[in-house]
């Protein structure tokens, strides 16, 4: 089986008591087949996939330039959502405040990934996923609502490989220091 890639910003210890927050309140294990792991965690940028050798290298070669030309910034963790239906949802996550510097460093990832032949999505919703895969088709109320901000430093973003049988499922394979 090939490996498989994403690029993302993980996530942080400052975190993590929101994670266990929802996942208690909503008794997401109850209900969702999937919960990550907290050393999981992460805001993709990028999905890869499955990618030759040396399209990732030169990939690879175009992430060290994007992170040259961006600066850190800071990240508002502040709300609960969903993708799917509202009986129902799919995917649960903590949701983020609209951010012009995420929103750029994901075009210019985006770009370099077109550049080596990567499709990607024209609808970023830049989101942390907390739950995902549902059990049943029970219907379950999880609420859109926001909290009191938590900030994420972000400094670096990270080329992840993919291992779906161990714990942590993902390796980071390079860092981008912005």
């Amino acid at each position: 089986m090939n490996t498989h890639y994403f690029i993302g910003i993980p996530a942080q210890q400052t975190i993590h008591e929101q994670v266990h927050h929802y996942w208690d309140k909503l008794q997401l294990a109850n209900h969702y087949k999937v919960l990550p792991g907290l050393a999981d965690l992460h805001i993709t940028l990028l999905f890869i996939g499955s990618i030759p050798e040396h399209r990732l290298h030169t990939l690879q070669q175009q992430l060290t330039q994007i992170a040259k030309h961006h600066k850190p910034f800071t990240l508002l963790i502040n709300g609960i959502s969903y993708f799917g239906s509202p009986p129902g949802p799919r995917v649960v996550y903590l949701a983020t405040s609209p951010n012009e510097e995420l929103d750029h460093l994901q075009n210019a990832i985006a770009e370099s990934g077109l550049d080596v032949g990567i499709q990607s999505s024209n609808h970023f919703t830049p989101h942390m996923t907390i739950a995902k895969k549902r059990k049943s088709t029970d219907p379950i109320i999880i609420p859109k609502e926001t909290f009191d901000s938590i900030p994420l430093q972000v400094k670096h973003f990270s080329l992840f490989s993919i291992h779906p049988s161990q714990t942590p499922k993902y390796t980071e394979v390079q860092r981008y220091e912005l």
